[in-house]
């Protein structure tokens, strides 16, 4: 199995030449993101984001506003009214413990304490808070999105009956920590563009002769 996922994600590297992660530095801003980005398109989490940002400038102001409003600037991301309650909530809890919306902190703690820290929080799960140290801090991890956890059950990688983050759990188990990130960005480039959910692009599959076809 670790061969396996080895040669894949050599082939993937090649295919899509994602080479590396660069961290941006923003974890509350990443966490945010990854929150609106739940059960949606990227493109929807995106608009929904800029939206918020536009209207209120900054995370205090966020805080503070009514869930009307925030849930109106949000809605293109869908629901609107549960990730409203749950960024305003988390945003207050955040400032409350730490004295501010800094989340570099997390940089200083173990991945353990660290994924735990953020899945304390009301509507983040080991997706989200994986999403946060990966993309903001370089904190390897193997988010398990949609793309990821369909493509690793459909090739074979882990059992198919395993919830999200046992997923993680045997991906992880499976490659060197170094590689984590960039297994991520490939999975979810190869989702994104032939291994769909519905008529996955087979012909075109560059790993198809090592996949188990699982529909």
């Amino acid at each position: 199995m670790k061969k396996n996922i080895s040669i894949i994600l050599q082939i993937l590297s090649k295919k899509y030449a994602i080479k590396k992660i660069r961290p941006h530095g923003d974890g509350i801003s990443e966490l945010i993101l990854t929150i609106l980005s739940q059960n949606t398109a990227d493109r929807n989490s995106g608009i929904a984001f800029a939206r918020l940002m536009n209207k209120f400038n900054s995370w205090e102001n966020v805080s503070n506003a009514n869930i009307q409003t925030i849930k109106e600037q949000i809605k293109i991301g869908g629901m609107s009214n549960l990730k409203s309650k749950r960024i305003k909530k988390v945003l207050q809890i955040i400032k409350k413990t730490n004295e501010s919306y800094d989340l570099s902190f997390l940089k200083e703690m173990s991945r353990e304490e660290s994924l735990a820290w953020l899945i304390s929080l009301p509507g983040v799960g080991s997706k989200t808070a994986s999403c946060v140290l990966l993309f903001a801090y370089g904190i390897q991890s193997i988010p398990v999105d949609t793309h990821v956890g369909r493509i690793a059950k459909r090739i074979g990688l882990v059992e198919t009956h395993l919830a999200a983050d046992d997923v993680q759990i045997a991906l992880e188990s499976l490659l060197q920590k170094k590689m984590y990130g960039i297994f991520h960005l490939n999975l979810i480039e190869h989702g994104r563009k032939i291994c769909h959910a519905k008529k996955p692009r087979c012909n075109e599959c560059v790993i198809n002769q090592i996949c188990q076809k699982i529909k």
